[in-house]
C-alpha cells in the first residue's frame, strides 16, 4: 500500500509542477494579495479598497479584462490610480477578475475556481487573434476559456464552458476543424475536452486503462533514438526500474484523421502493452456533438506508423524516461 501511495503522490507532484497554474488556491492567494496591497507604506484610501474588490470579484467588463490582459490598455481611472500607487503588480487581478467575472455571467456563479492563471495563450490564424486558457475549479472541474481578440469591440468575442469529473492537470489548447465544425481541444496526458468554438458544451474523454492493473503507465511517449523511449508522464505503483516490460502500458495521444477512408475525420486513442494493442477508443465528432463509435478499427489502427512506433517503445527494456 504504501509504494502505492508513493507512486501515487509522486505523479501528482510530478503533474502539479508542470501545470501553467502554479498558484495557490484561490482562498489562500487572496489573502496573500491582500496582505500585499494593504501591507504598503501608502494608506489605502475606500476608493482604493472598493478599486481593488471590484477587480477581484469580476466587477468589471469581461472586454476590459481583456484588454488589461493582452495589452495591458488600462480605462478606469481608479484602476490606473491603484496601479500607480502599488507601482504595478496587479496583473495577476485581471486574470483573476476575468475569472470570476465569467464564472458570474456565463455559469450564474455556481462555481468557484481553485486555481488561477496570469496569461492567456494567444495564436493567430488566418489574420485572426485567438486566445485560450483553463483553470481549476473546485468538485473537479474545469473552466475552459476560449475566444477571439481584435482593436474593435466587434472583434472580440468569449466564451467558456464547464468539464466535469477531471483530474488536476495542466492542459495544452488547440484550434482546429473537424468535419466542418470549428472546435477548440484542451488536452492534457490522460485526457481532454472538444468544445465547438460556438458553443458552450465541453466533450471531456479520458485515456483510462485502470482495467488492466498495469503497475506502469506512461502517456505520450516517442523514440527520441532507436533505444531511447521519452514519455510525458507516468503513473506507476512501486519504483520506476521495477515496471517490467509486462507490467507496462502506453497511451496515445489523441488523433484526428480518416482512419477508414470514409470522407469523415475519426477521433480515437490506443493502448499498447508489451507489443499488443490492448485497447482503443473511437468517437465521431458531427454536427459539433461528440459521440462514441463501437466500429471496430483494430486492423487499422495496426497499420499506422503511430501503432508501429508505440509497439516497438512497448518491447524495449529501456526504462522510460520523463
Amino acid at each position: 500500500m504504501h509504494s502505492y501511495l508513493a507512486g501515487y503522490y509522486d505523479t501528482i507532484h510530478k503533474t502539479l509542477i508542470t501545470m501553467k497554474m502554479t498558484k495557490l488556491i484561490f482562498a489562500l492567494l487572496i489573502n496573500l494579495i491582500s496582505f500585499s496591497v494593504f501591507s504598503q507604506e501608502f494608506e489605502p484610501t475606500q476608493q482604493d479598497i472598493e478599486t481593488y474588490r471590484k477587480l477581484e470579484t469580476g466587477g468589471f467588463s469581461m472586454n476590459f479584462y481583456l484588454k488589461a490582459i493582452i495589452e495591458n490598455k488600462i480605462s478606469d481611472s481608479s484602476v490606473l490610480e491603484l496601479e500607480k500607487k502599488l507601482e504595478g503588480g496587479i496583473e495577476d487581478m485581471f486574470c483573476i477578475g476575468l475569472i470570476s467575472s465569467l464564472l458570474n455571467e456565463n455559469h450564474d456563479g455556481m462555481y468557484r475556481n481553485s486555481q488561477y492563471f496570469n496569461r492567456l495563450n494567444l495564436v493567430s490564424i488566418e489574420g485572426k487573434l485567438y486566445f485560450s486558457q483553463s483553470t481549476c475549479l473546485y468538485g473537479d472541474k474545469e473552466l475552459f476559456i476560449w475566444g477571439t481578440y481584435g482593436e474593435n469591440e466587434s472583434d472580440i468575442t468569449i466564451h467558456s464552458a464547464i468539464g466535469h469529473n477531471l483530474e488536476v492537470t495542466a492542459y495544452n489548447s488547440t484550434f482546429k476543424t473537424i468535419n466542418n465544425i470549428d472546435a477548440i481541444i484542451f488536452e492534457a496526458n490522460e485526457q481532454i475536452a472538444i468544445i465547438p468554438i460556438e458553443g458552450d458544451t465541453a466533450f471531456v474523454l479520458k485515456y483510462s486503462v485502470d482495467e488492466f492493473e498495469k503497475i506502469g503507465t506512461y502517456r505520450n511517449c516517442v523514440l527520441s533514438c532507436d533505444t531511447c523511449i521519452e514519455c510525458e508522464l507516468l503513473q506507476r505503483i512501486g519504483k520506476s526500474e521495477q515496471v517490467e516490460i509486462e507490467q507496462r502500458v502506453f497511451t496515445s495521444e489523441l488523433l484526428i484523421e480518416d482512419i477508414d477512408k470514409n470522407g469523415t475525420l475519426d477521433l480515437y486513442w490506443f493502448a499498447v502493452s508489451n507489443g499488443e494493442l490492448i485497447k482503443h477508443d473511437l468517437f465521431a465528432f458531427i454536427d459539433g456533438v461528440l459521440m462514441e463509435s463501437k466500429k471496430d478499427i483494430t486492423d487499422l489502427i495496426i497499420e499506422t506508423s503511430r501503432y508501429d512506433e508505440m509497439k516497438k517503445i512497448s518491447l524495449l527494456e529501456q526504462i522510460p524516461k520523463l
